[in-house]
């Protein structure tokens, strides 16, 4: 290989379909000169020199040398194609041939090196290994822009981002400084968003690209923009319609706009401060009592934010507040028959345009006390209904200092109502009743609210009734009229016909008195606890042959005992109690030692007849005992005991009998 110089001339034929070359076919848009002198060494031959580049008019240099590869000068080559023309451009080299493509189409161009030397291998094959595609991406141009350079806060502003050479795909991110304000995706060769979220003040805008395979990331140069505070329009509004009264609820509303305005609203009528509500979701309201008597102007004054302007202003029509009339009611009484005449009273109120009831009892408002009274006149004993409470003025008068209410109130009447006495029903103790006896229940009706107790007593009948424990009624009364008194009294055993008490098992039980009311008094009633215990019982013995009269030592007459058990004498006569049984059950005959010890058991026999069979004595006999068993102890006094030991009815009884065994 010859030493001379030699130049290698590189020719490009270039199409291109887009982008900034914009080139018809076989177009040339510029030559490559590679200069250089071809180098010995002991490592080889090489070319050293520089190679120049033109397109569109711009010119770089790259230089060229032992270690540069053709890969690296068609990759700078490719560069400045992508970079000029505003397209991404990838490099494949065949052979000699190195083929330039834009990003997904087929060969649009292709370059051919010739030299001197004719030296095929300067751009072999190996120099792109594998065939590799070698991309190389653009930057692109932004451009950011606003709708208008000064806004009022609140209000759409819309930010743009152009690309004048267009080409890249996605979206472009808008950023205040470094916070980001949102995205909108690029459609063409502009992306848009819109925000009224920037507050006052002056902003510095960008646009940023993130890039992607074909483009480089990119970001916008600053536009500044400014945000003026917004001037907020403020619509007073009332709930009250017409004259107010004084004393009424009043609301307030401010409605501002724009509705995120914050802080607070303050309301004043005249000079007389209402009160302050912040500002919530565009509004801020309060709600008073407090209007004074007039109809001064209510304002309603804005302080502004770091972002609207402060306001005030009025509201129209004023709200004009009159004075309030008092009224003296008295209040409604009820009564009952024959109780105490009620104290009469009254209530001193103001109705406002609410509807409510103000009650000023106080000495502020108004001195002194109407006049009530009952007409007609109302007695412990007048007659069930309505009565009017007339009411007055009397010495009552508005305080003439107070403003807030009209000097002459309204007065107006009540009603007394009489109406049935609930009066109270007691049924005295009742002492325990034994088996076969009946006793009197009294039931006492008395009037419940009499300031004199009795002097109005009720009239008519009481019913009696016994219920057992299983809530049964087990005997009922006939009515039992009230006497003059309030008692009425009732033994179950009045009617023989009709006597159960006797005859109840023992146990407990309730007896219930129900009144039933007359013209005056309401129905009664109460309850009185009845409990049936067992019989006394009284047991005597005898000896039917000598009655209990000493036996001489030695003879032995027989001993015949004979016992009757019986009730005692004041005991209501079986025949008011037909269907009482007597005692039943067995006798036990004992005798016991004149010298001590454990008593003997002589015999046992069973008590016969009594009622409700018949109406003798119940009666035990005895078969004879022989007196040698009297004997058997001596000289002295032997106690023969009858031992009853009750039943079911009756309660355990003894009867004894001592006989004397004299001497010889």
């Amino acid at each position: 290989m010859s030493r001379t110089s030699r130049n290698l001339i590189l020719m490009l034929a270039v199409l291109l379909g887009s982008g900034g070359c914009a080139l018809t076919a076989q177009t040339p848009i510029g030559s490559v000169t590679i200069t250089g002198t071809e180098q010995v060494s002991s490592g080889g031959v090489w070319d050293n020199g520089t190679v120049t580049a033109t397109f569109n008019g711009v010119s770089t240099s790259i230089p060229y040398g032992q270690y540069s590869s053709p890969a690296g000068v068609a990759s700078a080559l490719a560069a400045m194609i992508s970079q000029n023309c505003n397209m991404p451009v990838y490099a494949k080299a065949t052979g000699a041939t190195i083929n330039f493509y834009p990003k997904g189409t087929d060969v649009i161009n292709s370059a051919t090196l010739s030299s001197a030397t004719n030296n095929p291998t300067l751009f072999s094959q190996s120099s792109f290994p594998d065939n590799n595609s070698h991309l190389f991406p653009t930057t692109p141009i932004i451009v950011a822009t606003t709708s208008a350079s000064t806004s009022i806060y609140g209000t759409a502003l819309t930010l743009t981002a152009t690309f004048p050479g267009g080409g890249p795909t996605g979206s472009v991110t808008f950023y205040n400084g470094s916070t980001a304000l949102g995205s909108g995706t690029i459609s063409g060769t502009t992306a848009s968003f819109t925000t009224n979220s920037l507050t006052a003040g002056t902003h510095s805008l960008t646009a940023s690209y993130p890039g992607n395979a074909s483009y480089h990331a990119a970001t916008s140069g600053a536009t500044t923009q400014t945000i003026n505070k917004a001037t907020p329009t403020i619509a007073l509004s009332s709930s009250a319609t017409g004259t107010t009264t004084y004393g009424s609820a009043v609301t307030l509303t401010a409605a501002v706009t724009p509705s995120l305005a914050t802080g607070s609203v303050t309301f004043t009528f005249g000079s007389t401060n209402l009160g302050a509500a912040t500002i919530s979701s565009g509004t801020a309201s309060i709600t008073t009592t407090s209007l004074p008597i007039g109809s001064d102007t209510i304002t309603a004054a804005y302080g502004g934010d770091s972002n609207d302007l402060a306001w005030s202003g009025p509201l129209q029509p004023p709200v004009p507040i009159a004075p309030l009339t008092l009224t003296i009611a008295a209040d409604p009484q009820t009564m009952p028959y024959g109780g105490p005449i009620p104290y009469l009273t009254f209530l001193v109120t103001a109705q406002n345009s609410n509807g409510n009831s103000i009650d000023n009892t106080n000495q502020s408002v108004y001195t002194g006390m109407p006049n009530l009274t009952t007409d007609p006149p109302v007695t412990t004993t007048s007659p069930l209904g309505p009565y009017d409470i007339v009411v007055a003025i009397g010495n009552f008068a508005v305080n003439s200092n107070n403003t807030n209410y009209v000097s002459t109130p309204i007065l107006q009447n009540g009603t007394l109502q009489i109406v049935r006495d609930k009066p109270k029903l007691s049924i005295s103790s009742i002492l325990p009743v034994p088996y076969g006896n009946s006793t009197n229940i009294v039931a006492t009706v008395s009037n419940a609210s009499n300031a004199q107790p009795n002097t109005v007593i009720p009239t008519r009948n009481v019913i009696f009734s016994i219920i057992d424990s299983n809530n049964s009624i087990d005997t009922t009364s006939d009515p039992v009229p009230l006497s003059s008194s309030g008692t009425a009294t009732w033994n179950p055993c009045t009617d023989p016909s009709t006597c159960q008490l006797p005859t109840l098992p023992i146990g407990s039980y309730t007896v219930k008195a129900e009144y039933e009311g007359d013209t005056n008094n309401e129905p009664a009633s109460g309850t009185q606890s009845l409990s049936m215990v067992l019989a006394p019982s009284v047991t005597m013995i005898t000896n039917q042959n000598t009655p209990c009269a000493p036996i001489g030592f030695g003879s032995n007459p027989p001993l015949n005992f004979v016992v009757t058990v019986n009730w005692p004498p004041y005991y209501t006569p079986p025949p008011l109690a037909q269907n009482i049984a007597g005692p039943t059950g067995q006798v036990n005959l004992t005798l016991l030692p004149p010298s001590g010890g454990d008593a003997v058991t002589l015999d046992y026999a069973f008590l016969v007849g009594g009622p409700p069979q018949s109406f003798a004595v119940p009666t035990a006999t005895f078969s004879p005992i022989a007196a040698s068993i009297l004997q058997a102890y001596g000289s002295a006094d032997d106690t023969i005991t009858a031992a009853y030991p009750g039943d079911t009815n009756y309660d355990k009884s003894n009867g004894t009998c001592t006989i004397q065994v004299e001497a010889d």
